[in-house]
């Protein structure tokens, strides 16, 4: 009798292991993340809040205090928002090897937020903000706080095996970008929620694409333009819609529900358990409520004066930096305006791209110069031998900073002029020898003044000071005036620089609009 017991208490012990281990398997293959190195000479400093530990080089001292500042700020609000206490340190890296604003967030092993150090470009789908790192730490905070509810099974799990399990992890990704976005909203009365150009590129889709996109397609990767900000654009404005129809308690409901399902995916049953209604009819609801919305905008709109061009390109997908130049012939005579732009496109390399200006745009013949890296900014000069790129390359085998290159367009060869400069926006003066641009310090953006050939020995010419940016300067045709795009104080503007007396004159613009891309005529 004994015997048979044993056996079957093995048979059981067996079975409970197999059913371990697999679950054990899922969860860490759904859930592995990629590793990431910083450069091995970084002396690393790490600053204790309540709730936080901050690691961050020498330099960012002050960026690490400003973020323990407003990282106990966010984890009050948010915490109280989703109901939920994480009962463990959260980890913020500050790292400074990149130009590009962004940052991540990671529940397993540990809750780890990344934040780049750099401000947002200008003219993108993040530069609504009063204090980028306020949004940028509410977001990510979000992820930590939400992938981290954890009920019933999934947390009797972790408790004995360790931290493993995170059910909200593997949520569609318009669900956890779109209650991350939604917060980073919410909390600051700024945000994508409240951008123009966001809603701008959802409007975009609703209004003139023949194919509007499906529940099942966002939730998925899709190949088609926005690409990687469909998750972030839809799942926005459709939380945004389920909070307008059940209350902003939707989201901590939501998150609760699904946060003790051991078995993953079944989205539809936990927004039935929350909301009584199938989720891709309240899907269809939200996208038909916001289409009649736009056209309503569109109609309004029409009825009033509306300036409207000529479509010069047909290659959809992303346009960036177009420049035209007036290119003169060998014998200095004016020859043919020629339009230069960056063309980016998921299906293949990001390019310069080059087309002559007539008066028939439809047969102008338009040519691939050369392949260059995504947001690279252009300069070309009279003659059009030469472009002038700022864009980001490797450095140092760690770190990815904006560097200048010199594109010879009669031989196609690529030069590159500076190694690790961090430099950006460039303008051309007449003399074509010398080179306004952005360069990134830091804690801030500066405009600086250098010879082409002696890039790297530059002239300070505007500084707004600790968190401002600068971007898009623009010279006026006798090289007198300049003009830029400032980020200071919560407020960008447009400001005036005279360049013979080398003075700020003015800011041009004082109010709370976004301004930015100016330009002489």
């Amino acid at each position: 009798m004994s015997n048979i017991v044993t056996i079957v208490l093995h048979k059981q012990v067996v079975s409970i292991a197999a059913m371990v281990s697999v679950v054990y398997l899922f969860w860490a293959t759904v859930l592995v993340d990629i590793s990431y190195a910083y450069h091995p000479d970084i002396d690393w400093y790490t600053l204790k809040s309540p709730h936080f530990d901050i690691h961050f080089p020498k330099h960012q001292l002050q960026l690490a205090k400003k973020t323990a500042k407003q990282a106990e700020i966010s984890y009050n609000v948010i915490t109280e928002k989703l109901d939920w206490q994480v009962d463990r340190s959260i980890q913020i890296v500050i790292n400074d090897d990149s130009d590009s604003a962004n940052g991540f967030a990671m529940t397993i092993p540990y809750n780890l937020i990344s934040i780049n150090s750099s401000m947002p470009d200008e003219i993108s789908s993040i530069n609504n903000y009063k204090d980028w790192l306020s949004i940028l730490i509410n977001h990510e905070l979000t992820h930590i706080v939400h992938l981290d509810i954890t009920h019933d099974l999934p947390r009797l799990f972790n408790n004995i095996f360790g931290r493993w399990l995170s059910p909200n992890s593997v949520q569609a990704k318009w669900l956890i970008e779109g209650v991350a976005t939604w917060l980073e909203s919410n909390t600051t009365n700024s945000g994508r929620l409240h951008s123009s150009y966001f809603t701008m590129m959802l409007r975009s889709d609703l209004l003139y694409n023949p194919n509007p996109l499906t529940l099942d397609q966002i939730s998925g990767a899709v190949d088609f333009w926005p690409y990687g900000t469909i998750p972030y654009l839809y799942g926005l404005f459709f939380i945004d819609f389920l909070t307008e129809q059940y209350g902003s308690s939707v989201i901590k409901q939501l998150s609760h529900n699904y946060g003790a399902r051991i078995i993953p995916f079944r989205m539809g049953d936990a927004i039935r358990d929350i909301t009584g209604e199938d989720l891709d009819e309240l899907f269809d609801k939200f996208i038909k409520q916001k289409t009649a919305q736009f056209l309503e905008l569109k109609h309004n709109t029409i009825t009033r004066t509306v300036m409207q061009g000529e479509s010069i390109t047909d290659r959809g997908d992303f346009i960036a930096t177009p420049q035209i130049t007036t290119c003169r012939d060998k014998t200095g005579k004016l020859s043919t305006d020629k339009l230069f732009y960056v063309a980016a496109s998921e299906h293949e390399h990001t390019k310069l791209m080059v087309q002559n200006i007539g008066t028939d745009i439809a047969a102008t013949e338009v040519t691939a110069v050369a392949n260059v890296n995504p947001s690279a900014h252009i300069a070309v000069d009279q003659n059009c031998h030469f472009v002038y790129i700022a864009q980001s390359e490797i450095t140092n085998s760690y770190q990815r900073y904006r560097d200048l290159f010199r594109l010879n367009l009669l031989t196609k060869k690529i030069e590159q002029l500076s190694f690790g400069l961090r430099i950006s926006h460039p303008v051309l003066l007449k003399d074509e020898q010398q080179l306004i641009f952005v360069k990134q310090l830091h804690d801030r953006k500066i405009l600086a003044l250098a010879q082409i050939d002696e890039i790297d020995n530059y002239q300070v010419l505007v500084d707004l000071g600790a968190n401002s940016d600068i971007a898009s300067p623009d010279i006026s045709h006798d090289d007198r005036s300049l003009v830029f795009s400032g980020f200071v104080n919560e407020h960008r503007d447009i400001y005036l620089y005279d360049l013979t007396k080398k003075q700020l004159l003015m800011n041009i613009t004082n109010d709370a609009t976004i301004d930015g891309g100016p330009k002489f005529s």
